[in-house]
């Protein structure tokens, strides 16, 4: 049987819209889903432990990051 290697999710933004998502109610479900927030931060400076050492496929809308 196949195993399926494990999914990361990180979301980057900025503090103030956390605070709106927290006060919407949507933190916590993304946090329950496994989500890992990091906020004030650019992609392109994420690295190890959030991008997994083994990783070989990434996901961004960040077109400086992809590059």
């Amino acid at each position: 049987r196949r195993r399926h290697p494990e999914v990361a999710l990180v979301i980057t933004s900025s503090r103030e819209v956390v605070a709106q998502a927290e006060a919407a109610g949507h933190l916590a479900t993304l946090q329950a889903f496994g989500a890992r927030l990091v906020t004030d931060t650019c992609w392109c400076m994420l690295d190890e432990p959030l991008v997994p050492p083994g990783a070989r496929t990434l996901m961004t809308n960040s077109a400086k990051y992809a590059h």
